[in-house]
């Protein structure tokens, strides 16, 4: 069977063993996928939400055996996400392995083939077939609450904008050296694309900006740590959090997160967050009292 090559504009093609991928459209693929994935691992609060995360995405199709349905997953070149499956069809590893060859011919060989966000009961099936774990990750929840956070006179709390990005990616740089999140790499620049992404994101309420801050120590002037939260899928979210390895273990990553869900306690319920499996980070906010959620991990397939 001739595999055709992968352009945005094609509609169907031919797998083996009778299957079919064919286009769909993203409002019904994201009915179809937050149903048969049975998987809340954002902590969405409304079913409108949990299909905006996935009509986020693009290149979506339905896995086709004759006239029937048996699945849906987002495919391009070089990716794969999204895969669910449709009952009697329970079996991913055989799905999986008709979509492989498609995808290794849609992808450029010289470039890994990363998977994103699977689910634990789908990690074998692709193991199987030659990926490999990149990193865990799990969303993690707590409702707001006011705390009376008491900061030492040598702090100095300030609301952080634009104009301080040359100096958290500083901090970034020091407090994420050699950690084991992938997006935190020791690359300044990629740190700075960040954060101009963040102070560039206009928030309609200003509630979220003041949850934000930045600890100078007023003695040495030294950034000692940075709190960045944000607003996705109808909650705000601590996009990022910093200490500096000079200040660690003073408390203040805890104070900073007591701050903030102090402040966002006047409107909202709850706050997310996102950690890597593995982070220290993650202890510290179990005991602060965040929920954690189901893990999910992104994968890769080396360039062959």
């Amino acid at each position: 069977m001739m595999l055709k090559n992968w352009t945005p504009e094609e509609n169907k093609y031919e797998l083996k063993d009778g299957f079919i991928l064919e286009k769909a459209e993203s409002e019904e693929f994201a009915k179809f996928y937050v149903i048969y994935s049975n998987s809340n691992y954002f902590f969405s609060q409304s079913w409108d939400n949990s299909k905006s995360v996935i009509k986020a995405a693009n290149s979506y199709y339905w896995i086709m055996k004759g006239n029937l349905r048996v699945g849906g997953v987002i495919l391009r070149p070089n990716l794969i996400a999204k895969l669910f499956l449709i009952p009697p069809y329970i079996d991913a590893f055989q799905i999986l392995k008709v979509i492989k060859p498609i995808l290794l011919h849609w992808s450029d060989c010289n470039s890994s083939i990363n998977a994103y966000e699977v689910l634990p009961k789908e990690l074998h099936a692709y193991n199987k077939l030659g990926f490999r774990t990149g990193e865990t990750r799990r969303c993690m929840i707590r409702p707001t609450q006011t705390f009376n956070v008491e900061w030492e006179d040598k702090y100095q709390i300030i609301a952080p904008n634009m104009g301080h990005k040359l100096i958290i990616a500083e901090l970034f740089k020091a407090a994420y050296a050699g950690g084991v999140d992938s997006k935190k790499e020791d690359d300044e620049n990629k740190h700075i694309s960040f954060l101009e992404d963040y102070f560039n994101e206009e928030f309609e309420d200003k509630l979220i900006n003041r949850a934000s801050a930045l600890v100078f120590d007023k003695n040495t002037n030294e950034l000692a740590a940075s709190c960045l939260i944000s607003y996705w899928m109808g909650l705000p979210i601590l996009e990022d959090i910093a200490v500096h390895p000079s200040y660690q273990g003073r408390g203040l990553g805890e104070k900073l997160i007591k701050r903030a869900l102090s402040i966002l306690n006047q409107k909202y319920d709850a706050m997310r967050l996102f950690v890597t499996i593995g982070n220290s980070a993650e202890a510290l906010y179990y005991n602060i009292g965040f929920l954690p959620g189901e893990e999910f991990t992104n994968l890769y397939k080396a360039a062959e």
